[in-house]
């Protein structure tokens, strides 16, 4: 069961990260000539244009995929619930408040992991690659959002910082009310 359990958990989880990271590529204005943004465009095309045939009143690429995204975090915390003998929630209005608070901790490990690389590459890497401007035209969207609130102090700019602090503070509050619900999200 932990094999089962391991494979649910990370297939879901990693097409639940591309189509959120379709919506930060699509929010933060990236060309589409990095062959992994290509591959994030393709692999969440077809599901994003099957949901347009069903629910034509959704238009923007971000509801579409919000959508998708919340429907696999639901579809996850179900089978979750059955793999582990545990006893599924009945009540479905818990069950969707799960799987919301399960959608907003998997966007906290996206961006965890985004900006965590563009701290690295900028600390070790010093020619430009691909990967290296898209992860600095990802990262610099969200660092642009909180150096309104915390501007540079003695020009040196600790906004990367500042947001790791937060989202390891969201997962410690998400593990102190949730307890062992947290590690099964």
């Amino acid at each position: 069961m932990l094999t089962l359990n391991f494979l649910v958990k990370n297939i879901i989880d990693f097409c639940t990260i591309s189509f959120l990271l379709r919506i930060w590529i699509e929010w933060a204005f990236i060309k589409f000539d990095h062959p992994f943004i290509v591959f994030i465009v393709k692999i969440t095309q077809t599901p994003i244009n099957i949901i347009k045939k069903f629910i034509p009143s959704i238009k923007s690429i971000y509801n579409i995929s919000l959508f998708i995204s919340f429907i696999l975090m639901l579809i996850k915390f179900i089978l979750l619930s059955y793999i582990q003998n545990t006893s599924p929630i009945t009540n479905f209005p818990i069950t969707v408040l799960l799987s919301l608070i399960s959608l907003i901790k998997i966007s906290n490990y996206l961006i965890f992991w985004v900006i965590s690389m563009f701290i690295l590459m900028n600390c070790f890497q010093q020619k430009k690659s691909l990967f290296k401007i898209f992860i600095t035209k990802l990262s610099i969207k969200i660092i642009k959002l909180l150096n309104l609130i915390i501007p540079k102090i003695k020009n040196i700019n600790y906004s990367s910082a500042i947001i790791i602090l937060i989202l390891y503070l969201i997962n410690y509050i998400g593990i102190d009310f949730l307890g062992n619900i947290w590690f099964m999200l």
